[in-house]
């Protein structure tokens, strides 16, 4: 078998690539070390993630391993449904998956099956959850797909395209080859090779941009869960017209419905209706509060600390959900638990609680001040149980300096009783 591949627009040829490496006694094939390398970048990359945005990484643990068991489950489920003759005389083949028989697609469904349960038994947000773990998809795909190019498998229909990849006839199984490859066989130095579309490279370059694209637009997502919706329809915009090219399609059983255009059709609809829809909402109530916040300020209406704090709630819950901590390093927590910015309101209830109880208190209680001093304070400054022992020294003592200043004679401390026969008059103004 002659283990050569060929790209003769791009000048490329490789002599030799071989399908599985022999470790102590076994063979293990470059598809499944690709797939696991692909799966390991990927976790790392959600822990990464996790760790960024502040997530309990115990409970996406617990997600990646499930997931890993449902997936592999739910990839092997959904090939045998549509290929079950294979199985229908000896079902114990179905744990064989050594020798492949596996569907993406199926995978994903366990994936999602395994988020749903997690966030149900830890209470956590599955929308959320879906915006992190989705960028991992991408990448493990991305890596994952060049598995297909060492098994020579997956491969499109016959194209003189500058991307045309040249595979030995022998090297590839013969189900995969259509009447158009077996039409256009070339001979080069004396083997034949059939000449399709590399489509595990469209689907692995397409990934990868698409994961830059959600990657560059994260924090700037209007809800939970929007990313993981984008992810869905650039998936599914992409899987459509490469899986139109595969030679492998999976068929509707009992039809000739390809299996996984109808799927990625379907996700595409679903995913960009609730993104439309979703996204439509949340742009209506941000006018909404635009226009109130603006309304309350062309009117000179002071806000409450309460609808401040809701204000700040919401323009942080828009921009990149409701954060951990502000640009000042203070912990910010949801609206109906605490205020978000608690050493600000704290000084805003102590400024109101101070002018409540000046307004309320009796003017007889203040000291007495001049308010022709510029350096004495105005008697309606600040109340009197505002001031330290130093300020009132002092005043007392700017007060005492006046007085001498004036000649004011001071009052003795015992004056002399007068009788009340001698008292002057006194005019009672």
């Amino acid at each position: 078998m002659d283990m050569s591949i060929r790209f003769p627009h791009a000048g490329l040829e490789l002599d030799y690539i071989g399908k599985a490496v022999h470790v102590l006694g076994m063979d293990i094939s470059f598809y499944g070390i690709l797939v696991a390398a692909g799966l390991v970048f990927a976790v790392a990359l959600i822990l990464l993630e996790v760790k960024r945005a502040k997530e309990n990484p115990n409970v996406y643990l617990w997600t990646i391993i499930l997931s890993l068991i449902l997936g592999l489950a739910g990839s092997r489920a959904l090939y045998a449904w549509c290929y079950w003759e294979q199985f229908q005389s000896n079902p114990l083949l179905l744990l064989n998956i050594r020798s492949g028989g596996l569907s993406l697609y199926g995978a994903v469904l366990g994936w999602l099956l395994a988020m749903i349960i997690v966030c149900i038994v830890s209470r956590s947000s599955l929308p959320r959850m879906a915006d992190i773990m989705c960028l991992g998809f991408l990448i493990a795909v991305a890596i994952g797909r060049w598995g297909d190019f060492f098994n020579r498998s997956s491969f499109g229909e016959y194209t003189d395209f500058i991307t045309a990849m040249q595979l030995p006839v022998s090297a590839v199984r013969a189900s995969e080859v259509t009447t158009a490859l077996r039409a256009n066989i070339l001979s080069y130095e004396g083997i034949a090779y059939i000449q399709a579309h590399p489509v595990f490279l469209y689907e692995s370059i397409w990934c990868f941009f698409a994961w830059v694209f959600l990657v560059s637009r994260q924090r700037r997502k209007l809800f939970e869960g929007q990313i993981f919706c984008r992810c869905m329809i650039l998936y599914g915009l992409g899987r459509i017209p490469i899986e139109w090219l595969r030679t492998d399609k999976m068929l509707l059983p009992g039809s000739w419905y390809p299996l996984n255009i109808l799927i990625s059709a379907g996700l595409v609809i679903l995913f960009y209706l609730i993104n439309l829809i979703k996204g439509g909402m949340t742009r209506k109530r941000m006018e909404h509060e635009k226009r109130r916040m603006l309304m309350r300020s062309e009117n000179g209406q002071d806000s409450s600390p309460r609808e401040e704090q809701e204000d700040m709630a919401w323009l942080y819950s828009l921009a990149d959900g409701l954060p951990d901590e502000d640009e000042a390093g203070y912990r910010t927590v949801p609206v109906d638990e605490e205020p978000i910015y608690q050493r600000e309101t704290d000084y805003k209830e102590s400024a109101l609680r101070a002018e409540q109880d000046y307004e309320t208190q009796d003017a007889e209680d203040l000291p007495y001040r001049d308010a022709s001093s510029p350096e004495v304070p105005d008697q309606g400054s600040f109340p009197a149980d505002m001031m330290d022992e130093e300020e009132m020294a002092r005043i007392l003592k700017e007060m005492d300096a006046k007085e001498k200043a004036e000649d004011i004679p001071l009052p003795e401390e015992n004056p002399p009783q007068e009788e009340e026969e001698d008292l002057p008059s006194r005019d009672p103004q």
